[in-house]
This record gives structure tokens, C-alpha cells and sequence, in this order.
């Protein structure tokens, strides 16, 4: 019996081929998609134990780190913040043999440390990778900009700052101490919309000219930053100031992107809203939580 063997149509063989682009195109971008949630897993890892180690050698040493290559961010000519890189040197962690670096861009991480040498915040970006549902499988677009994710640690409160201008204090509303860019200037940076806060697209000004999209995605402009001005003894004298403090903080975050997030909701809440002249059921000891807890000032009662 004579065997007959039938040719492919050019229709087929289009076909056959296209299907294999689109499998090899997707093993490829499952195969980038690990490659990415690995690196995101070392910038995790690597900012997790920088600030532990940060913290530890704060109980060694009574301070914190100074950032490496840092500038100063000032409001008023006075300073703010300090911010660079992290200090791969530091005594503790030079006896590690990891020198902890992103690993895109190979820039050491971003670090920030409060005028006040007492709050810090370290970070970094998370790429986007996506996850196929029901599958074990990872993808990612191959747009060559990256729409990232910021990742930001430490102890700073993230709710209000203070500073010195000559004989007169200045308590800020600022919900981070990172910014995108090294720009000294806080109402600048405010202003330009370049503050990075977890979880949002701002990137810290590390990836300035990488793949990533450093800003445009956190937006925090309050019609005033500035909550109060005056002596800080007078807030930890008198309970009027310090409401109208509070009701100033609220008004710096209400309508801003984090008023309907978790941390802040009950703060801006209607309900919550407060009359600095007849405070009502627990409102007192919210007002004094914030200034003690938050600003770290003792509160006094008001002799009469």
C-alpha cells in the first residue's frame, strides 16, 4: 500500500508558528515574572534587616546612622530631615559580607533620619508582578518602565514633624520622610507632589533614571502642612492649643489621598471632627495621644 503524505498550508504552518511565539512569549514572561518576585523578595529581606540592624545598633550606640551622601531637607532654612543612602560600612553590618544594594540598580537603598536623630525610614521599590489565577505562574507586563510599588520601613510616625525657625517651633503635617528626589526643599517637595509613602507609585529618589516611574503616584498637597507655630510649652500647657493643634492636623489630612485609608479614616472622619472650644467623649484623650505619643511632648493640666 502506497503511503501518502499530505504538506502543511502555508495557513497551517502561520498558525503552528504563532502558536509557538505565544507559548514561548509566555514562558518567557512567567520565567521574568519569578525573576522579578525574587528581587522583590531580596528588597524585602534587605530592608527588613536593615532596620532591625538599624535598631540595634541604636540600643549599641544611643543613636541612629547618619545617611550616607545625604542632603538636607529643610522648611524655612531649617532642618528637617536627612536624607541618602544607607551606610553599607556601618559598624555591624560590614561583617556580613552582603552589602545591601538593589538589585536592578545596584544603588544602595534609600535612608532618611528626622532632625530630631530619633525617627528613620528606609526604602525601596517593588515591581509590579501579577499573578495568573489558579496557576503557580507569574507575568509581567514588558513595557520597559516600571509601575512600581513603594516600599517604605522604620519608626517614623507618619503623621507630623516638628522644627526650630529662630525662637519659634513648627509642628508639619508630613506623612513621609522619603522623597523622590533630592530636593532640599520641603514645600517644594510637598508641592511637586514627591513625597513617597508605602504602597503607593512614588519611588524613592534612588531610581531617578532607571526603568522605573519615579513619581506621580502619591499625592499629598493639604492646603496648609504647617498644624501650629509657636513655643512648644504652650502645647504642653495648655489643652485649647492643643486642641486647635489637633484640629489643624485633621484639616492638613482631610481630602488628601490618605484620608481614606485605614491609618487616617477615624481621624478625618465626620464623626470625629472636633470643636477645639467643647470637646466631646473621648476626644480629650485623642488630642493628648497625638501630642504625646506622636510628637513625644509630656502634657501638663493647666493650673488655675
Amino acid at each position: 500500500m502506497k503511503n501518502e503524505f499530505r504538506a502543511f498550508t502555508l495557513m497551517e504552518l502561520i498558525i503552528v508558528v504563532t502558536v509557538l511565539i505565544i507559548i514561548g512569549a509566555i514562558g518567557f514572561m512567567s520565567f521574568d515574572g519569578y525573576l522579578k518576585d525574587s528581587r522583590n523578595t531580596t528588597r524585602n529581606v534587605d530592608l527588613n534587616t536593615i532596620k532591625n540592624g538599624i535598631e540595634l545598633y541604636h540600643q549599641k550606640n544611643l543613636s541612629y546612622p547618619t545617611p550616607k551622601s545625604h542632603i538636607n531637607v529643610s522648611y524655612m532654612g531649617n532642618l528637617v530631615w536627612r536624607q541618602g543612602y544607607f551606610p553599607n560600612d556601618l559598624d555591624g553590618f560590614d561583617e556580613t559580607n552582603h552589602l545591601f544594594l538593589d538589585p536592578t540598580t545596584g544603588s544602595g537603598y534609600s535612608y532618611s533620619l528626622l532632625s530630631s536623630g530619633k525617627e528613620f525610614e528606609v526604602a525601596a521599590a517593588l515591581e509590579p508582578v501579577q499573578f495568573i489565577s489558579g496557576e503557580n505562574k507569574a507575568y509581567a507586563s514588558s513595557d520597559p518602565f516600571l509601575l512600581g510599588k513603594a516600599l517604605v520601613l522604620g519608626n517614623y510616625n507618619g503623621k507630623l514633624l516638628k522644627t526650630r525657625s529662630g525662637s519659634e517651633d513648627h509642628i508639619i503635617a508630613c506623612p513621609s520622610i522619603t522623597s523622590s528626589i533630592n530636593n532640599p526643599n520641603l514645600l517644594l517637595i510637598i508641592q511637586d507632589k514627591k513625597l513617597v509613602y508605602d504602597s503607593y507609585h512614588n519611588m524613592p529618589f534612588i531610581y531617578a533614571g532607571s526603568d522605573f516611574i519615579v513619581e506621580g503616584g502619591f499625592d499629598f498637597t493639604p492646603n496648609s502642612i504647617v498644624v501650629y507655630s509657636g513655643s512648644l510649652d504652650t502645647i504642653r500647657n495648655d489643652q485649647l492649643q492643643r486642641n486647635i493643634l489637633y484640629k489643624n492636623f485633621q484639616l492638613a489630612y482631610e481630602g488628601t489621598t490618605l484620608s481614606k485609608t485605614k491609618r487616617f479614616i477615624n481621624i478625618v472622619s465626620t464623626s470625629n471632627v472636633i470643636d477645639p472650644f467643647n470637646l466631646v467623649d473621648n476626644q480629650k484623650e485623642l488630642v493628648n495621644s497625638l501630642v504625646e505619643d506622636t510628637l513625644k511632648l509630656r502634657t501638663y493640666k493647666k493650673r488655675n
